[in-house]
């Protein structure tokens, strides 16, 4: 399906570019929005948010190792009764 632009100056900008590339106006214009696409991290965001998820359950367990076995546990419970009032 065909691009129509009506826009003077991307039209002049694209032309410009194909000139001083060697390059057709498709091949610039497909350029740009391949380069824009990528540098916004563009593409299968599905697969991109299963990495992230898996380095930061990854991350997770090795500061769990490091913190040591008492990690996660809280000593809210000592300054207080067994009915939860402070001693």
């Amino acid at each position: 399906m065909p691009l129509n632009i009506e826009d003077e100056e991307v039209t002049r900008q694209a032309r410009e570019l194909a000139r001083l590339t060697g390059r057709s106006m498709t091949e610039v214009v497909r350029t740009a929005l391949t380069e824009k696409l990528a540098a916004m991290g563009a593409g299968d965001r599905r697969e991109d948010g299963e990495e992230r998820l898996r380095r930061m359950l990854e991350l997770g367990r090795r500061i769990r190792a490091d913190l040591g076995p008492k990690a996660g546990t809280s000593a809210h419970d000592d300054p207080y009764d067994s009915d939860g009032i402070p001693s």
